[in-house]
């Protein structure tokens, strides 16, 4: 089974991108629509429980090798008990308001400096949570046993 990175559902990499639009808005002097996506979409949502988990992974650093693996382990616990069709609607929602707002294009043209880091976050995340990879998982669990 292989996880393919989709920078439209990396709640991550939407999140920087709204930000650096609103930083972008504010210098050209023009009201930005951004910053009501922010706040609609990353305060009290599944979304905003999700980017919490993306900023645990991405931003921490000099982990010794049990500290990462308790980190990763109550991530995917915490991660696995968000309700993922709210959080499906949610992402699906705010595509739509951004691209209804700006270019898409655009939009996700900008350079993330710490884009693999992202990338690495949602593949653990959505591997993770895919049925095919607990179905994997058993499989492999039964052939041990």
């Amino acid at each position: 089974m292989k996880i393919k990175h989709n920078k439209f559902r990396n709640t991550g990499i939407l999140f920087e991108l709204l930000v650096r639009q609103i930083a972008s808005d504010t210098v050209s002097g023009k009201d930005s629509a951004a910053i009501e996506l922010v706040k609609k979409y990353f305060s009290k949502s599944e979304l905003a429980k999700e980017h919490k988990l993306y900023q645990a992974l991405v931003n921490s650093k000099a982990l010794t090798e049990s500290k990462a693996e308790s980190l990763i382990n109550v991530t995917l616990e915490i991660s696995s008990r968000l309700n993922k069709s709210a959080l499906r609607k949610e992402k699906y929602n705010i595509i739509k308001d951004i691209r209804e707002s700006y270019d898409l294009t655009e939009f996700f043209k900008s350079k993330i400096n710490n884009y693999p880091q992202y990338a690495a976050a949602y593949s653990l995340l959505e591997a993770h949570n895919s049925l095919e990879f607990y179905i994997s998982i058993q499989n492999i669990i039964g052939k041990i046993q």
